[in-house]
């Protein structure tokens, strides 16, 4: 009988070691997790050791969910995240400092075999906020602040990038190394950015309707033969608006590019090709371009709106923003940027009229009305106008500051 093994033994032993496995200790975490889900209840989790999804595993984690990740460590995704917040409880993934500091922890990275879902996520203090190695995440509606760089991409990685807010990062926003992502449709702002807010290196990704605004450097650099397409975003206030050199080849079209204080788009190798074209570039503090082909810029005939163009259909007129002062870009009615788009639509967005318009917003007839009150009780609007007393509907836009972004609330 000594040789037998009890196999009421074994399937208890399994049993114990299932639950141990598949159950979430609210406190610390390190190594794999292989929980099914991270629960808010159990939240705040302290990270103590690199953790880790494993290439069989999926993880959710909850709205509501705080991670505090110790010095320099890391969080890997070999297998499949799912971290879906909301837009009033999302999840955060942050320093466990008392104090934090850009860079205290290593960050988010998705490996060649990882894959999944940010939506509703803040990620700050940690070096690169996300890091996307040879893989094509979704990062949607999330905040990157106080970080190194927000979101390193490279390996060939596709990475979708929408919706989000990227502020307060001292390197760049979007590091792109060889790399693909398409970037929509994000407000990237306030960026010290020693190197740019995006940086793309022998890379080709879409970056389309998106808003940069007040970045310490160029709101788009260009090296090592990239050839990103560079479709539909108003660039106002940084230090440059696009920088162009190493032999690289963006497609610059559709854009604003204005209220920069040094140039607007600059070229410093005789060797790049961009392709520069339905662009308004105006008013940049040390000129609208440099090292551009002469063509470019000089303005030698008119537009589908009758106004000065050059033979690319570049404009250099006032956009006429709502109010940049407040960061509202989108565009008045009286905008020369309404309608002076390619009509091709390269970037494919909703036009009302025969063209796109130029820059990250579509003027969608709404106009601005003159207020004569404005009250607010019980959880009810209500307004009267002097001007627009007869239009189908209002919209209402909110800003959280008074120097903060506008956003549709009804």
């Amino acid at each position: 009988m000594t040789g037998r093994t009890n196999p009421l033994a074994i399937i208890v032993v399994s049993l114990m070691l299932l639950a141990v496995s598949g159950r979430c200790f609210a406190g610390n975490l390190s190594g794999a997790v292989v929980v099914d889900t991270l629960k808010k209840a159990d939240s705040p989790f302290i990270v103590t050791g690199n953790i880790s999804v494993p290439s069989w595993h999926t993880l959710t984690i909850e709205p509501g969910v705080v991670l505090k990740f110790n010095l320099g460590l890391n969080f890997t995704i070999d297998g499949v995240l799912k971290a879906v917040g909301t837009q009033s409880d999302s999840i955060r993934f942050t320093s466990n400092e008392a104090t934090p500091n850009l860079g205290d922890w290593n960050g988010v990275l998705f490996s060649s075999t990882g894959g999944g879902t940010l939506k509703y996520v803040a990620v700050e203090f940690a070096g690169s906020g996300v890091l996307v190695a040879g893989s094509a995440p979704s990062v949607q509606n999330s905040t990157f602040r106080m970080n190194s760089n927000g979101i390193d991409c490279m390996n060939s990685a596709t990475p979708l990038l929408e919706s989000n807010l990227f502020h307060d990062n001292s390197n760049t926003a979007i590091r792109c190394t060889d790399s693909s992502p398409s970037v929509r449709k994000n407000v990237i702002r306030n960026n010290v950015a020693v190197s740019s807010a995006i940086l793309c290196q022998a890379s080709s990704p879409l970056i389309a309707e998106n808003v940069f605004r007040q970045n310490g450097s160029a709101a788009i650099d260009c090296l090592a033969g990239a050839a990103p397409q560079v479709w539909q975003n108003t660039i106002v206030q940084n230090d440059f608006g696009i920088t162009i050199g190493d032999s690289s080849s963006p497609s610059i079209e559709n854009n604003v590019i204005s209220n920069n204080s040094n140039f607007g788009v600059a070229i410093n190798d005789a060797a790049a090709a961009p392709v520069i074209k339905y662009n308004d570039v105006w008013a940049n503090g040390t000129g609208d371009y440099f090292g551009t082909p002469p063509e470019v810029g000089a303005l030698s005939t008119t537009n589908s709106n009758g106004d000065s163009s050059d033979v690319f259909m570049n404009i250099s007129l006032d956009p006429k923003f709502a109010d940049l002062a407040h960061g509202n870009v989108q565009l008045q009615v009286t905008s020369p940027c309404v309608d002076a788009g390619d009509p091709s639509n390269p970037a494919g967005v909703l036009k009302w009229g025969n063209a796109p318009d130029q820059g990250a917003f579509e003027f969608d007839g709404a106009l601005p009305v003159e207020l004569v009150s404005f009250t607010f009780a019980d959880g009810l609007l209500k307004w009267t106008t002097a001007s627009e007393t007869d239009n189908f509907g209002f919209e209402v836009e909110r800003s959280g500051a008074p120097e903060g972004d506008f956003m549709k609330v009804g």
